[in-house]
């Protein structure tokens, strides 16, 4: 009974665990951000002087480390009630960074609200002490209010305050990044498309607008606003064609690359040189694979074509009747190539060509078997 009971209670346990995770919320990515005590978003209120890092040396005999090189000290040791500073910020939290030393202790409020009580003793002089108030504020203004109790540690020897800045937290603002750019195809025929893709990554918490700009040869030929959420990548798309052979320079925000657009005109003529007009061309990527219908040729043997595929290829070509045969390498700019095609010998010419061979390997060695007879 005793291990049911134990076992009841680890699943009891690893159940509460399961909830927590599910019910806690997840830390949202901040920023922090220094505010200086010489900015105007504090409003000092009693009597406060402003001292450097040399003479905070000088009073204390320890070497001055002030954030910024300055602070704010209370004129007396025994300062006045209503010796305060407001401090109005905007994000989701806020710490207070200042020094501690024979100093006393103060209240502290964001929009009049109470937090623990600050003791600013310390038996050693020690700067930019940092203590966190609130994290978990709405990304809204605020306003922080330090004020001087007239209290202190029974071991301090002054009610006065040093207060020397603040750190804003807030969530990241939307920051974006263009990256992954893909131009296909590499290739393409005059006036067939080309897709540009690229990645738009937003690293901020807030989502965010972001204008992409694509530019072919360094002018800007399309906007385009894409929408991201905060710590999402969204892909962009654009689609263009041009009608002029040549290659093109793409950019997108800082990514580059490029395209071609090709046009070849092929010259067909036999061994004679004789141009091959007003026939079927067919061709392949290997000898014997001349599958794929090229065109008919002109009245010149000429063939213009936009197959992208031909490109950079080593093509073999054939006429349909099977008469003529040739390849010719066609380069990625295109342009004019002139390939000559070959005669073909008709497929019954081979037996009689196999014949003749047969007859004559019989005949030699008929010889050679009558000389050898005739010297024994």
């Amino acid at each position: 009974m005793e291990g049911v009971k134990e076992m009841r209670l680890k699943i009891g346990i690893v159940l509460v665990s399961l909830m927590l995770l599910v019910i806690s919320p997840v830390a949202e990515a901040v920023e922090e951000q220094r505010v200086e005590e010489t900015d105007p978003s504090f409003v000092w209120m009693g009597e406060w002087d402003s001292v450097n890092n040399a003479q905070c040396t000088e009073v204390t005999g320890v070497p001055g480390d002030l954030s910024g090189g300055t602070t704010k000290v209370t004129r007396s040791s025994d300062p006045s009630p209503g010796t305060k500073v407001d401090i109005t910020f905007t994000g989701t939290g806020i710490a207070l960074i200042y020094a501690t030393w024979n100093l006393g202790i103060v209240s502290v409020e964001i929009d009049n609200i109470p937090y623990d009580n600050i003791d600013m003793y310390s038996p050693d002089m020690v700067y930019q002490v940092k203590k966190v108030i609130a994290t978990d504020l709405t990304n809204t203004q605020h306003v922080l209010t330090i004020i001087c109790l007239g209290t202190k540690n029974p071991a301090s020897a002054s009610h006065g305050i040093f207060i020397d800045a603040v750190d804003v937290y807030a969530p990241s603002p939307a920051a974006f990044t263009v990256s992954n750019l893909v131009i296909s195809p590499a290739t393409v025929g005059v006036g067939q498309p080309v897709t540009i893709t690229a990645d738009v990554t937003n690293s901020g918490d807030f989502e965010g607008t972001y204008t992409v700009t694509l530019k072919i040869d360094d002018a800007a030929v399309e906007n385009k606003d894409v929408t991201v959420a905060g710590g999402v990548t969204e892909n962009v798309s654009f689609t263009v064609s041009k009608d002029t052979v040549g290659v093109y320079q793409v950019a997108v925000d800082g990514q580059t690359g490029a395209f071609a657009v090709f046009r070849i005109t092929l010259t067909f003529r036999d061994w004679q040189r004789n141009a091959l007009t007003n026939t079927s061309i067919y061709y392949g990527f290997s000898s014997g694979q001349g599958i794929h219908y090229l065109g008919t040729t002109d009245d010149e043997g000429k063939i213009t074509s936009d197959n992208s595929d031909l490109a950079g290829q080593t093509i073999y070509f054939r006429t349909s009747d099977g008469e003529y045969a040739g390849s010719a390498y066609v380069s990625t700019a295109g342009g004019e190539v002139t390939a000559e095609l070959t005669e073909v010998p008709e497929i019954s010419e081979f037996p009689i060509l196999w014949v003749v061979a047969a007859v004559v390997i019989v005949a030699v060695a008929i010889g050679a078997v009558v000389f050898v007879k005739k010297r024994k």
